[in-house]
């Protein structure tokens, strides 16, 4: 569930970041449709107790939702651009995840739009990722998981049906918006959160954050969020997507590289073949389109990712993270929240 842009979402991102340091997404879907992924059922042992709790709830909030475990369903919201006729039109989306006998599926909607009603797609993750044991492929831009552990400050998704695949862990903190306005600094900080800054002085942009700071809805009581605090893969990963390509062959891409005299390191990750530049040391040095994996005859630029402590906070104001940010809500927050958005005035 990590997700590319920049991780903003779980998904990447819960994840969302996965994939952390690109931004984009494929695919697109009419305002009115939505997108779901589902894993196949299997059995885990290693739930916690807290995990039943949360797994059984399907109505309001419980006490132990803030003590125990992250609380299913629950929900995340992103506002993103379409350029159309020479200015940016906004679109808030909603994107939900379930959870049934340890399995997640997701739905995504589009909640709001300035105008129309323009086909926009939740930005997902990497459509594969590869580890030195296997490729793991996405439906509809999202990777199918299995929870391995869910007790408070921790979630730990399986890509496969067990901790022997590609895991990630995600810690967070649960922060109380009971009675507080959707206006309030934790939900604004994070909705209208970009590290594009030609966005903060769009005009499109302006005018949707100042006719959502003057919504009077307010959360009710038990209302909660969460708060991604860091993300870590259990492996090594490689990342791309089904339209990054390179235009050449394997052979020739280490031809070329050759040719200009550079360190070239060729791996085998499962059963594909893997290149990349590297330092005098033979380390991958980190450039951009300096590694790539063959698949099934194709090319790709992929992005390395490791097993290191990635950390949220990196992406934020210090104070605002300190301060705390929502990056999730649980289902009666997101509630009032998706009712506050769709009350925005259209342009």
């Amino acid at each position: 569930m990590i997700n590319k842009t920049a991780l903003k979402t779980l998904s990447f991102s819960i994840i969302t970041a996965l994939m952390l340091s690109a931004c984009g997404g494929s695919g697109s879907n009419n305002s009115n449709d939505s997108t779901s992924t589902n894993t196949e059922n299997t059995d885990n042992s290693n739930n916690s107790s807290g995990n039943n709790n949360s797994n059984t709830n399907t109505g309001g909030s419980t006490d132990s939702e803030i003590t125990n475990a992250l609380s299913f369903p629950f929900s995340e919201f992103d506002i993103q651009p379409a350029y159309v006729g020479k200015k940016y039109i906004y679109s808030i989306l909603e994107n939900q995840w379930f959870l049934a006998n340890s399995l997640l599926s997701s739905k995504a909607d589009t909640i709001f739009q300035q105008i129309g009603a323009l086909p926009v797609t939740w930005w997902g993750e990497y459509e594969y990722i590869l580890t030195k044991d296997k490729l793991y492929q996405a439906k509809d831009g999202l990777h199918s998981y299995s929870v391995i552990k869910n007790s408070n400050p921790t979630l730990t998704l399986s890509y496969g049906n067990s901790d022997q695949d590609l895991t990630q862990t995600i810690t967070y903190k649960t922060i109380d918006l009971s009675n507080k306005k959707v206006v309030t600094p934790e939900v604004i900080n994070e909705l209208f959160y970009t590290f594009d800054d030609s966005t903060l002085n769009d005009s499109g942009f302006i005018k949707l954050k100042q006719d959502f700071s003057q919504l009077g809805n307010t959360f009710a009581d038990k209302a909660i969020c969460y708060q991604y605090l860091t993300h870590k893969f259990s492996q090594d990963t490689l990342s791309f997507d089904g339209d990054s390509t390179v235009g050449q062959t394997y052979n020739q891409w280490i031809e070329k590289q050759k040719n200009a005299d550079s360190n070239i390191v060729e791996e085998k990750w499962a059963t594909y073949n893997v290149a990349y530049l590297a330092d005098a040391k033979g380390n991958y040095q980190y450039g951009y389109q300096d590694i790539v994996v063959e698949i099934n005859g194709t090319l790709y630029y992929a992005e390395l990712d490791t097993p290191e402590l990635y950390e949220y906070e990196e992406d934020y104001d210090a104070q605002e993270f300190k301060a705390g940010i929502c990056s999730s809500y649980n289902e009666s927050a997101a509630q009032t929240l998706k009712t506050a958005i769709q009350s925005l005035p259209k342009n």
